[in-house]
């Protein structure tokens, strides 16, 4: 017997023998008038619906196997749409995404990233020139470039989702040492400003020379707890804890005449603090073991900083000159850095429970209270390149 609902309504049985014996079958409607008005649109409907079942029986009484065969095949054909539907969500071996564990228990993760980055300082300067012709100075800025410097971090996860992480990052890099000559008419020197206290030294005669050289130096380390997320087919690893970093700017400046010092000027700062420190990375499956990656970090650091400044031969206007040696100790200090870094990542599945990655991207970051020689901001740019497990 086959029994269909026409309009979702009125029920109707059909008895398909009746049919296979060339007989109409009886017609059972529901009561009221107009029930007889739509009777030749349901006669239409039962002479379809009574000749498949009929058909159907028909197939049924001599292959009854091949309908058992279509219905495994619909099973099989389900187990592939929804493995499928696995893999595209993040979690297959065609994800590329290194947070998918099928294993439910503790694993460990580790990496080392190479940093190729300049820093960069926002109204900063190491030299000025002096056009005594035309009464101008220019302002000549620290000059820094490209360079690796490594980052390194490793982890472990409890269960599918709390954890922990260290990362340590170290910059350390000398800046380009510059000369300049004088000619006695454009006139090189150099000036800093410690607190409110300038100072300033130059190469006056024609022949002087002024050379100029400085260094940064910048290290890192982030421990700090973790939570592993994930919004459809993204992602989330969250991160929060305590940083701990170091600063230290050194700026030189030498004046000769015949090779005999006629100024010396040297500038430095130095700090040290740890703070919070809130982190967040995204990865988003995009094909075949590819996946796009962003990350962000935000800290804040308290601790103390230390300035020197020592002048000889110091040319600044009396009414503005102070001692030759100036220095603050121990100054409290607070210090707000932040970085982040978009790229791409590639995943492979070395075996059921480990995955190894390369990845890409371009990297920022923007430090507060820092730059050289005067309270300005300290930036660095780049690109990087990450190679990392997880077990």
């Amino acid at each position: 017997m086959c029994t269909i609902a026409i309009n979702g309504i009125i029920p109707i049985s059909v008895k398909s023998d009746i049919f296979a014996q060339g007989s109409m079958a009886a017609v059972s409607l529901g009561s009221g008038d107009d029930d007889m008005i739509h009777r030749h649109t349901w006669l239409f409907w039962l002479i379809g619906v009574a000749s498949v079942c009929g058909l159907m029986k028909s197939v049924m009484a001599t292959n009854p196997e091949s309908f058992s065969e279509i219905r495994v095949t619909d099973l099989e054909q389900r187990m592939l749409r929804m493995e499928s539907l696995l893999s595209s969500d993040g979690c297959g071996s065609a994800s590329g995404n290194p947070t998918c564990d099928s294993s439910a228990g503790p694993s460990i993760y580790a990496g080392y990233k190479f940093l190729f980055i300049k820093p960069q300082m926002k109204e900063s300067f190491e030299a000025t020139l002096i056009n005594t012709a035309v009464g101008q100075m220019s302002l000549v800025p620290l000059d820094y470039s490209f360079n690796l410097t490594p980052s390194i971090w490793a982890g472990f996860r409890a269960d599918d989702t709390v954890g922990a992480r260290v990362t340590y990052w170290d910059f350390d890099q000398n800046g380009n040492n510059q000369q300049f000559v004088s000619d006695g008419v454009i006139l090189p020197g150099a000036t800093a400003t410690t607190v409110i206290y300038p100072a300033s030294i130059i190469a006056p005669a024609p022949g002087d020379i002024l050379q100029t050289q400085n260094s940064l130096t910048v290290r890192t380390i982030d421990a700090e707890g973790t939570l592993d997320l994930r919004i459809r087919e993204t992602a989330l690893t969250l991160g929060g804890g305590l940083r701990f970093a170091t600063t230290d700017q050194h700026m030189q400046a030498a004046a000769t005449r015949g090779g005999v010092p006629i100024g010396l000027l040297q500038w430095s700062r130095e700090f040290q603090g740890f703070g919070p420190t809130v982190s967040a990375t995204a990865t988003h499956p995009l094909w075949a073991g590819l996946s796009a990656v962003g990350n962000f970090r935000g800290s804040l650091l308290y601790g103390q900083k230390d300035l020197n400044r020592t002048v000889i031969g110091d040319v600044t206007p009396p009414a503005a000159a102070a001692p030759p040696v100036i220095r603050l100790k121990d100054a409290d200090e607070v210090v707000a850095a932040g970085d982040m870094g978009i790229g791409l990542r590639y995943t492979v599945d070395v075996t059921q429970q480990a995955q190894m990655f390369v990845q890409g991207t371009l990297e920022g970051q923007l430090w507060t209270e820092a730059g050289s020689p005067t309270l300005t901001f300290l930036g660095f740019q780049g690109l990087g390149l990450s190679l990392g497990f997880d077990y």
